[in-house]
């Protein structure tokens, strides 16, 4: 009889299944195909390290595409840096400076070209390029990177000798002209101010606190030379070795049709006259 109560059980668990949302013949089909895929067991095992090897590369594609797209800075400054280095010995610029100016010049782009006309890692516009490649024998393409390297630093250097530093930035930025309005009362761009300041915080360079305020005409005399300092800097240039290795010193006159200028190394980018 025990035996019998047992039997009973199994059609009344069948029966109760029925008021699942599963039929019981939804889950006999799963059972069989459970079954089917237990047949195929060792395919499927041949698939599973497959699948995990591409997932593997698929995150590895991506950790690669991400590190791509970081700025390529540092890869452009080692491709530059014999060109730094170079210049940096020829006109005695420090190699941070050379650097900091052209990654906020150009960000490395080898052919950068603005609006109005600024050439190359340094930006250099085309009236300053014709300048400086004859009197430092450079070649004729602007955008070659060691030829404009080494007209940006030299003019920077010309720049340094005449209005010391910060005022070299600003007046690389803004250009001598509107730099010598400066020296005369003027007040600087906004934009020019901000150009200074990153490139003092680039270099650890420590302004003076006026710099930083509003009150800009009060701190010519504290921040840049004045105009009775720059006939000072005019005899005490010094010399600089051309590419044809001679040494020829860079007197007043040979300076002074470049600083000031109509309009400086860089074009403004307004009315203002800020440069770009």
């Amino acid at each position: 009889m025990r035996i019998q109560r047992v039997l009973l059980a199994v059609p009344l668990f069948d029966r109760l299944l029925d008021h699942s949302s599963v039929s019981i013949d939804v889950c006999k089909a799963g059972a069989s195909a459970t079954a089917r895929l237990a047949q195929l067991g060792p395919r499927v095992c041949a698939v599973v390290p497959l699948m995990l090897l591409l997932t593997a590369f698929d995150s590895a594609a991506l950790a690669q595409s991400g590190s791509a797209a970081q700025p390529a800075i540092s890869q452009t400054a080692h491709s530059f840096a014999g060109f730094i280095n170079e210049a940096s010995q020829r006109f005695a610029i420090a190699p941070n400076w050379i650097r900091s100016v052209q990654s906020i010049e150009s960000a490395g782009d080898v052919h950068a070209r603005s609006p109005k006309g600024a050439m190359g890692l340094m930006q250099i516009m085309p009236a300053t390029w014709a300048e400086l490649r004859e009197r430092y024998n450079l070649g004729n393409d602007p955008y070659d990177p060691r030829d404009n390297i080494l007209a940006g630093t030299a003019y920077l250097r010309e720049l340094l000798d005449r209005y010391g530093s910060p005022g070299v930035f600003a007046a690389y930025n803004a250009g001598p002209t509107r730099y010598e309005e400066h020296l005369a009362g003027g007040s600087l761009p906004e934009e020019t101010r901000a150009y200074v300041a990153k490139l003092a915080n680039l270099l650890a360079i420590e302004l003076p606190p006026r710099w930083t305020s509003s009150g800009q005409s009060s701190a010519v005399a504290t921040l840049f030379v004045t105009r009775s300092n720059l006939m000072k800097t005019r005899d005490r240039l010094p010399s600089f070795m051309p590419s044809s290795g001679v040494t020829t010193a860079i007197s007043a006159p040979d300076v002074s049709p470049m600083v000031p200028r109509p309009i400086g190394v860089f074009v403004p980018r307004s009315d203002s006259g800020v440069s770009q």
